[in-house]
Order: structure tokens, then C-alpha cells, then sequence
């Protein structure tokens, strides 16, 4: 499944680092892009082994808002 995640909270590419590596952390994300200007996450994952909720969770936990786009 391709998920487009909107991103409040990064300022730099220190965030973008953050970010995509709070989602490369999930085993099954694949192709993974974050955007500083348009504040957004594009990746792919496999529904059956990861849940978005779960996935969204990790970015706030990282210290961003996130919600699916």
C-alpha cells in the first residue's frame, strides 16, 4: 500500500533525516520520501505486516505531528 503522510513540525533536514528514519525503521516501508517543503511522507508498506496507525504513531513519538494526507 502507498501512504502519503502530512507532516507538521520539521524545520530542517535534520527533520527530514528523522523522519524518514522513524519510518525506515518499519521492516516492510519501502521507497521512502519526506518533503520538507510540502510536509509530507510518501512510502510504500505492507498492510499485513505494519499498521499505518502504528507507523504514524512512531513520527509523533519522534516529536512531530502526523496524519494520513
Amino acid at each position: 500500500m502507498e501512504a502519503i503522510l502530512e507532516v507538521d513540525g520539521m524545520s530542517c533536514m535534520h527533520c527530514v533525516n528523522k523522519v524518514t528514519k522513524v519510518i525506515s525503521g518499519f521492516k516492510s516501508a519501502k521507497d521512502v520520501q519526506v518533503d520538507l517543503d510540502k510536509k509530507e511522507a510518501k512510502f510504500s508498506f505492507d498492510e499485513g505486516k505494519e499498521k499505518l496507525d502504528d507507523i504514524i504513531g512512531a513520527v509523533k513519538k519522534a516529536g512531530f505531528e502526523a496524519k494520513k494526507k
